[in-house]
């Protein structure tokens, strides 16, 4: 239906769809496919997402009918853990090929994608080793993908192995601060900085605890620190609060926090690269 709907709309340029099931059935004709033309985005945003098989394969299937897309965001509700496993099921075999192996008529190895979004940590360590097989390699400038774990940020580390020199824009979550020297690009020249701050924010109204986060986290924000200046390429940092209350904070509040993290970059505000974003 998909294929049949873009078809349909050749000066299509942002796509978005969410909460819906995605199912997949090879073209018995493989001159059907090769008759299709596959479709340039400057957006694709995948959100909620789910699928027949329940596991991730019906994406990577949808996602070779695009030549290019500038910005691709992905949020699914499928299970990216040992997935191969569902190939066992021998009615998954007709309608869902091996999707990963690049021999496949239906890999999205032409895919050509500037910037990728990830916001569930556990499913980046598949997907970026989905784009390190496509053209995407030769495209990448943008990385934003969330990380808690090790092997999440191993799985970044890796990425940037292969896309590093492409690389001008990283969005971080402050849980990968030690680890932002590992094959940290020389082309990057602006960082975001995700700093969640969530429950704690009562923590900051009172002085005590805002001195209490201050020396809890110097350690890490001198080790941040010391890895933006070895990057003379960086132009721009920008710390992005997010996750906060309902309610709008106050003023004051939002000051003493952008006031405690200068204290702590303070050579890096000196060379006037640092800024704030509220979320």
């Amino acid at each position: 239906m998909l294929q049949s709907l873009l078809s349909l709309l050749p000066n299509l340029r942002d796509l978005a769809f969410s909460e819906v099931t995605l199912g997949w059935a090879a073209l018995s004709e493989p001159e059907d496919w090769l008759a299709f033309r596959p479709v340039r985005l400057d957006s694709l945003s995948m959100l909620n997402i789910m699928t027949v098989s329940q596991t991730p394969l019906e994406i990577v299937a949808s996602l070779c009918l695009f030549s290019s897309i500038k910005v691709l965001h992905i949020e699914m509700f499928v299970n990216v853990e040992d997935f191969e496993g569902h190939y066992d099921d021998p009615h998954a075999q007709p309608t869902h090929p091996l999707l990963l192996s690049t021999d496949n008529p239906y890999f999205p190895s032409k895919l050509r994608v500037s910037s990728i979004e990830v916001p569930n940590p556990s499913h980046v360590p598949f997907f970026l080793a989905l784009i390190a097989k496509t053209a995407s390699v030769e495209a990448i400038t943008d990385v934003d993908v969330a990380r808690d774990t090790n092997e999440q940020i191993r799985a970044l580390g890796s990425f940037l192995r292969v896309v590093g020199p492409r690389i001008k824009k990283i969005t971080a979550d402050i849980v990968a601060l030690s680890y932002f020297t590992i094959s940290a690009p020389t082309t990057v020249q602006k960082v975001i900085l995700d700093i969640r701050i969530g429950g704690i924010t009562r923590s900051w109204r009172d002085q005590d605890g805002s001195d209490y986060i201050s020396v809890s986290t110097a350690s890490e924000f001198t080790h941040f620190q010391s890895a933006i200046k070895q990057r003379e390429g960086v132009r721009k940092l920008c710390i992005r609060w997010y996750h906060m209350p309902q309610e709008k904070p106050e003023a004051k509040l939002l000051k003493r926090m952008d006031s405690l993290v200068r204290r702590q970059l303070l050579e890096l505000d000196a060379k006037g690269i640092l800024s704030f974003e509220h979320i």
